[in-house]
């Protein structure tokens, strides 16, 4: 259940001949500035992340391709994920600049796209929120509910050798509705994100088992020329 005068001169032609065009940010005025987000939107934007599921481990990269798509009123950013063992996917994100959601496939949870409602940066520790994981409430006809919580809004951690601060940490446990109207805990998500940069560790657990862990390798983030 994703420098003499000549040879200025030459040298001016070869870097008038290996500039790039400037990249085209047209439509992108509207954004969250990556500096202020813990989901920059830019286009152009990656992220490069090592998986490990059991004893099975992955290489996936996820870029921002300046695409949106409008889901149930929302509009998503869109992402073109690649996994070294399972393709290419898509993914998307959200965020009003203090809500973030990503809506992706999640393998532990079916084939249906579900909405993760990952963070809200002005939470205070331990309080928390919900949010269905999708449209109708339920996963294969199953009801589910997910329910998100601050565990730490400034902490630091370290992530495939890198030291970070100012981390926000969260967790997302989704549960399943029993037939005697009770919920059962499924699974919880660990989550660590940085300010101008994104989410840098995912660890998924069921109980005290940790089932995955998804870890930041690098990252580019592009800047927004000022206008």
């Amino acid at each position: 259940m994703k420098k003499l005068v000549l040879v200025t001169s030459v040298f001016v032609l070869m870097m008038a001949a290996c500039k790039k065009d400037p990249a085209d940010f047209s439509g992108y005025e509207n954004i969250i500035a990556s500096v202020d987000s813990y989901q920059p939107l830019v286009k152009g934007s990656y992220w490069v992340y090592a998986e490990a599921i059991g004893s099975t481990t992955d290489t996936v990269t996820k870029t921002l391709n300046g695409n949106t798509v409008t889901v149930n009123g929302v509009v998503y950013y869109e992402a073109n994920v690649l996994s070294e063992q399972n393709g290419s996917s898509k993914e998307y994100y959200y965020s009003d600049g203090h809500s973030y959601y990503t809506r992706k496939q999640d393998a532990l949870l079916g084939a249906e796209p579900v909405n993760f409602y990952y963070l809200v940066d002005t939470a205070k520790i331990n309080t928390g929120w919900t949010g269905r994981l999708t449209p109708s409430g339920t996963i294969e006809g199953q009801e589910v509910m997910q329910v998100g919580y601050m565990k730490n809004p400034d902490t630091t951690r370290k992530v495939q050798g890198k030291d970070y601060s100012k981390v926000v940490s969260t967790g997302v446990s989704v549960s399943a509705k029993l037939d005697d109207g009770s919920y059962a805990l499924l699974y919880t998500y660990n989550n660590y994100m940085v300010k101008g940069i994104g989410t840098i560790q995912t660890d998924v657990q069921q109980g005290d088992r940790l089932i995955s862990t998804t870890s930041l390798v690098r990252y580019h983030i592009p800047e927004i020329p000022e206008k």
